[in-house]
């Protein structure tokens, strides 16, 4: 009669989980901490990253920077509404307003003006990109959540290009301020 009750048990365990697991998306894993944290600074990025575009936009005369700069706002947007859309299905609240940190990065750029905003805005965007490329191959390894995977696959590749521009930008506005021409970028 134990064994009828153990077993019982065990059936009735058993019926709860199928129903719970039935409930379940596949590809929707609950989030951990860490994937939301992730999601939260992506988010921050994305925006702080949009914001220096727009500033660079009305304040660069080199058409090269203000063709990156537009690419970099395009780009963000599309991925920042990807995860806006992500967060939503997820039940994760993304923030809607800049970090204090962030604000500060893009109040200390717009104040420059020049030369001095040009190569404190590539400074950035190198320093930001490495530093975004870096924290999704991070992610990418531990990353559970399939979605989330799945934006990270996306969006990787775009953040690479973006840093190799902004490499090769930086690299050339160097060149320029040593007095060399300023060479045409592929």
């Amino acid at each position: 009669m134990a064994c009828s009750c153990h077993n019982g048990g065990k059936s009735s365990v058993n019926q709860a989980d199928s129903a719970n697991a039935s409930k379940i998306d596949s590809g929707a894993v609950s989030l951990s901490t860490d994937e939301t944290e992730f999601m939260v600074a992506a988010a921050n990025d994305g925006m702080t990253e949009i914001q220096l575009g727009q500033v660079a936009q009305k304040k660069i005369k080199n058409a090269r920077i203000g063709s990156f700069a537009s690419m970099i706002i395009s780009d963000h947007t599309q991925a920042g509404n990807e995860l806006k859309a992500l967060a939503g299905n997820k039940n994760v609240t993304l923030p809607d307003s800049l970090s204090a940190s962030s604000r500060k990065d893009v109040d200390k750029l717009s104040g420059k003006s020049g030369a001095a905003f040009e190569k404190g805005y590539l400074d950035m965007m190198v320093s930001a990109h490495q530093k975004a490329v870096s924290s999704f191959q991070d992610e990418l390894g531990k990353v559970q959540n399939a979605d989330l995977r799945q934006w990270i696959t996306n969006t990787l590749p775009v953040l690479q290009t973006h840093l190799d521009s902004a490499r090769v930008l930086d690299s050339v506005y160097a060149n320029f301020r040593q007095g060399k021409p300023y060479p045409s970028v592929p």
